[in-house]
């Protein structure tokens, strides 16, 4: 016993100092993880999640996981710039480096620079005679074709596409250089630069309905949606082809009376068409362009956008923004906005319903968790498109004003507030 006494007490000291290191190891990683945690609270790093700390940029916004509600939008700061004349819409280009306004009356497009707010260069229509509609009048009168509505952007940031009022059809301007059309019909612009030089170019046209309005890039932009106002039809153009002179339209279909908004959901396999003379959404299958259904969504249903789980929809009579679930079609949210709600967009990370209320000539935003109301903030002349840029918790709403030619940029702080998942909490 006493040789094995003998063997035992060197690996005896040995386990002795190594249990010592190891306790002076963990006493210090705690004190430190304490002082961290003390020192993210002070600095408004974090967010405390039971006992954890949450960097909230770290945050995956997915389902079963911990989801950021916006609780809060403290307008920092508003830059008003002049645009062509009557902007219809705005958006942004893939990158979020360009900002595009569709200008109606100024038979224009103009591209600013995000980050100075400048403009880079005008795209500018020639005009063409074509009968105009007079909504205040209810009357057809002479106008120009060539007056821009709405865009997307295709093809990875390629193209933008612009639907053109009086033209019966849209175009697709190459935002990195220009086509070769060769005899197919076009549209004849100039593109004028900020030091004052032009280049005139010719733009593929392609025909739709009377009365393009809203138009949707597809999946893979193998197609592309156009809403038809004035022949209650939708129109779905093939544009898989690389090239431009390949591209067709498919065909025609019939809506319902008074196409507007145009959504898909997350999966790209259904599109949704609001039908402001009927109340009505219609869902199209996009693989056999088939009507699959149609649902009642209440009066004017004006514009459209989707989540992965919902869909959302501003009523523009009776000033409403509903919250729809897409398994059910059941309106499970409704708010009230002000008067005569237009464009809906989300911001970027889905978080914020930003909606223009036209004849209020205010900007709205609500919570899309909830659809409780956020702020509301003043934009006089107008105001009918509006698109986000957004980097953390700092955003900017671009919203162009119809009557007053203008664009109000307007510089937000977002207050959130984190939302775990019943059957799961992630800690980071």
């Amino acid at each position: 016993m006493k040789f094995l006494g003998d063997k035992i007490k060197p690996y005896l000291k040995i386990i002795i100092i190594f249990w010592i290191i190891n306790s002076l190891f963990l006493a210090f990683a705690f004190v430190n993880r304490h002082y961290i945690q003390k020192k993210n609270n002070e600095e408004g790093k974090g967010e405390m999640l039971g006992s954890a700390i949450i960097d909230s940029s770290l945050i995956e916004t997915k389902p079963g996981k911990i989801r950021k509600k916006a609780v809060g939008v403290q307008l920092k700061e508003t830059k008003k710039i002049s645009t062509g004349r009557s902007p219809k819409s705005i958006l942004f280009d893939k990158s979020h480096t360009f900002v595009y306004s569709l200008n109606l009356e100024g038979m224009s497009v103009t591209e600013f620079n995000r980050a100075t707010k400048t403009v880079t260069r005008t795209l500018k229509f020639f005009p063409n005679q074509a009968k105009g509609y007079n909504y205040e009048k209810n009357t057809w009168y002479n106008s120009i074709a060539e007056k821009p509505v709405e865009g997307c952007i295709s093809h990875d940031g390629k193209y933008l596409w612009i639907s053109l009022h009086n033209a019966g059809g849209v175009v697709a301007w190459n935002l990195f250089g220009e086509d070769n059309i060769g005899n197919m019909p076009g549209k004849d612009a100039a593109i004028i630069y900020a030091d004052g030089s032009k280049k005139a170019i010719k733009l593929p046209f392609f025909e739709t309905g009377k009365t393009p309005k809203s138009i949707l890039n597809g999946r893979n932009s193998n197609e592309v949606y156009v809403t038809n106002w004035h022949d209650n039809s939708l129109t779905v153009l093939n544009t898989s082809s690389l090239d431009p002179q390949e591209w067709e339209k498919k065909v025609d279909l019939t809506t319902g009376a008074v196409p507007r908004g145009i959504a898909l959901n997350h999966e790209k396999d259904r599109l949704f068409v609001s039908n402001m003379g009927s109340g009505n959404i219609n869902i199209f299958d996009t693989e056999n362009l088939e009507l699959e259904e149609t649902f009642a969504i209440g009066s004017t249903p004006r514009h459209l956008i989707t989540s992965r789980d919902f869909l959302y929809a501003s009523l523009s009579s009776p000033e409403k923004l509903l919250k729809v679930d897409l398994q059910t079609l059941e309106t499970i949210q409704t708010s009230s906005t002000d008067d005569d709600p237009r464009t809906i967009t989300f911001s970027n990370d889905s978080s914020i319903i930003f909606v223009t209320c036209y004849a209020g000539q205010v900007l709205q935003a609500f919570s899309s968790e909830d659809l409780s109301l956020l702020g509301s903030w003043e934009s006089k002349g107008k105001p009918v498109g509006v698109d986000i840029f957004q980097e953390g918790n700092k955003l900017e709403a671009w919203v162009c004003n119809y009557t007053a030619s203008t664009i109000n940029v307007f510089s937000f702080e977002v207050e959130y507030e984190l939302i775990p998942d019943k059957k799961e909490v992630a800690f980071q």
